[in-house]
């Protein structure tokens, strides 16, 4: 018979009941400093409940008076969104995040150009050209994986650099471009360094070199912050995330114009379906709620960031990456040089200070080095992203920012 183990030692027991105390203080003590890799849900499921007037977890594809109940939500919620962007209901497709969005508006459209392409050739017995694609230096990693699946697609994918200040310009797009070119994607602003791009002036001259070409733009980090009409702004395809606008994770949204194609990326007996499965409905039902609350007031945080600027420039070993360029208000990027980011990432953890080196869906040293303002410094960038639902002392975090940085240990 097998003797029942113990849940602890009493070594074990004995380190719990001192650590704990120590965990309690130190959460106490924390500023949360990473709002740009995703902020604490602002709305919970009782309120979607409460404002819908409906349970929302029944299946909207079932046929039962609750999957209609449930179905009518998900109507109204993608109705919402459409709304604040300025788009029709039908133009928005739900995922479960921006990665996903991102991935199918590359791949779904490279996809779909491609058996389009194959087809046309096919007929007339010649060997389809090889397209290409365009992105930036500035994209996250779910953008820049396309690289991956170049060989299978038939494209050349194409990097277009930013400036020395992190500003990606539309003749360095249009350098990049020729008649190959079937999409460009640039993002709407980079989530390391916090450069705003100028989409409206990028759109044009895209659409001057080919007009057919597709514009795709990863919105994610926009939202929070300014407002987005795509339709004005002339982009195609659009990627946003609800995390990082107030909702919750495991939810994201792709604009597609109408009478764009792509390709699914998951299997479907559909063919007429871009995105199968089952949608989230509370997911998605938070998200349209929270996104009428935006964008959210960015004084008190464009004021916090400001202070702790000037602090950070004091110091002469510091550089504060795109200072000077229009960006969104919410991050501080800065390199110390000759200090490894993760290593001043885990001094600035063991102070309470939660910060980032780069996209937490890379977790490597890629997305900061890919930034050119960042080339010289890019072993050190840190990013401070501020949160416009937490109000924030500027002192308490110059306070910890000081331990670390005069702690002796750098």
């Amino acid at each position: 018979m097998l003797k029942r183990r113990r849940a602890y030692t009493p070594s074990l027991r004995s380190f719990l009941k001192d650590y704990m105390p120590f965990l309690d203080n130190f959460h106490k003590e924390i500023i949360y400093l990473d709002a740009a890799s995703g902020i604490l849900p602002r709305i919970t499921n009782e309120e979607v409940v409460s404002f819908f007037g409906t349970f929302t977890g029944a299946n909207p594809q079932s046929k039962h008076s609750l999957g209609e109940k449930t179905k009518e939500v998900l109507r109204t919620s993608q109705e919402i969104i459409a709304q604040h962007f300025e788009v029709s209901p039908d133009e928005i497709i739900f995922t479960s995040g921006a990665t996903e969005s991102n991935s199918l508006a590359l791949i779904g459209s490279a996809r779909a150009h491609s058996i389009k392409n194959k087809a046309h050739h096919q007929n007339n017995n010649k060997i389809p050209p090889k397209n290409s694609i365009v992105i930036s230096n500035l994209e996250h990693a779910s953008i820049r994986g396309i690289k991956e699946w170049a060989a299978e697609l038939n494209i050349e994918v194409r990097i277009a650099q930013s400036n020395s200040k992190g500003i990606i310009t539309p003749e360095e797009v249009s350098e990049r471009m020729d008649s190959s070119t079937i999409l460009v994607s640039i993002t709407g602003a980079n989530g390391e360094i916090g450069t705003i791009q100028p989409i409206r002036q990028i759109v044009r001259s895209v659409k001057k070199i080919s007009p057919q070409c597709i514009f795709h733009s990863d919105m994610t980090q926009c939202p929070l912050w300014m407002n987005i009409y795509p339709r004005r702004f002339g982009i195609d395809l659009m990627t946003c995330d609800s995390s990082k606008f107030g909702g919750q994770r495991g939810v994201g949204l792709l604009y597609v114009k109408r009478g764009i194609t792509l390709s699914p990326l998951f299997l479907t007996a559909d063919q007429l379906v871009t995105r199968p499965g089952t949608p989230a409905v509370e997911l998605i039902a938070q998200m349209a709620l929270v996104l009428t609350e935006c964008p959210a007031d960015y004084r008190k945080v464009e004021k916090v960031r400001n202070t702790v600027e000037e602090w950070l420039s004091s110091y002469p070993n510091i550089t504060l990456n795109a200072q000077y360029s229009e960006r969104l208000p919410s991050i501080t990027s800065f390199s110390m040089k000759g200090v490894h980011h993760e290593f001043l990432r885990v001094l600035f953890d063991q102070e309470g200070l939660i910060v980032s080196t780069g996209s937490a869906c890379s977790s490597g040293d890629e997305e900061v080095a890919s930034v050119a303002a960042l080339k010289d410094e890019s072993s050190s960038a840190i990013r401070l992203s501020y949160s416009p639902f937490i109000l924030y002392d500027s002192d308490a975090i110059i306070y910890k920012l000081k331990k670390v940085i005069e702690s002796g240990l750098l």
